[in-house]
């Protein structure tokens, strides 16, 4: 996976892990904060791609049923 791929995904997994925790919360889906993306796509920029690649196995996958 490249460099921009990663970050890409890390960032969406991270929207919709807020917009879960949101829903657990307040049993309604809030949005994320305007330019939470942009925000996070330059923090982790900053990372070399084994630490993206890391992080990305931390982050769980959303279930899909198949």
């Amino acid at each position: 996976m490249n460099r921009e791929l990663l970050i890409h995904t890390l960032t969406l997994r991270d929207t919709s892990i807020y917009r879960n925790i949101s829903f657990l919360n307040t049993g309604t889906y809030k949005h994320e904060p305007s330019m939470y993306r942009n925000n996070l796509y330059k923090i982790y920029d900053k990372l070399d791609t084994d630490t993206l690649n890391r992080l990305l196995k931390l982050k769980p996958k959303k279930n899909t049923k198949q």
